[in-house]
């Protein structure tokens, strides 16, 4: 498969990759659309912590399911899935919490493990969503974002006729 492999700050080329396999618990996701957001851009800056390089990145995709791991029940090669990127265990102390964004075993697409500026990416069954077919590709990359604001109104308590500023596109300076 094709990929935009970022190989040091700035600097990345189209590689070919072997197609990915699913694991028992995962489904291959044949990549039709991907967003790029501000984490992608600090990756590619060379200002996002320890990252691996080479690495695929892009964690906001959409597509249709090609393959799907032996355990894996409710997705058909063929279907249309959005995903979370995030892999987290379930079972250790910050999973137990549901803080899983602190997961002893967190990975994510895109961040340690391959991403969606692929033809295809491999995301656990359990954190993929299979979409209606009134839906398209493009809409299905708009979902982890999507996920995000969600979150913060819900944090912040937006609800009813409560008045909010967001502000700012989300860059350091």
């Amino acid at each position: 498969m094709r990929a935009l492999e970022l190989v040091g700050p700035g600097q990345h080329h189209l590689v070919e990759l072997p197609d990915p396999t699913p694991g028992p618990d995962e489904i291959v996701i044949d990549v039709e659309s991907s967003g790029v957001c501000g984490t992608d851009l600090r990756i590619v800056q060379g200002d996002y912590g320890h990252i691996s390089l080479p690495l695929v990145i892009g964690h906001e995709f959409g597509g249709h399911v090609s393959a799907v791991g032996e355990r894996v029940t409710g997705f058909a090669p063929g279907d249309l899935v959005g995903a979370d990127p995030n892999t987290y265990c379930g079972d250790c102390e910050w999973c137990r919490r549901r803080a899983y964004n602190l997961c002893e075993h967190w990975s994510a697409v895109g961040i340690n493990r391959t991403g969606a500026l692929a033809e295809k990416v491999t995301v656990s069954a359990r954190l993929a969503v299979r979409l209606p077919d009134s839906l398209d590709a493009e809409t299905a990359a708009l979902i982890e974002p999507l996920s995000c604001v969600l979150h913060a109104m819900d944090r912040g308590q937006v609800e009813g006729d409560r008045t909010m500023l967001v502000y700012g596109s989300g860059r350091r300076s």
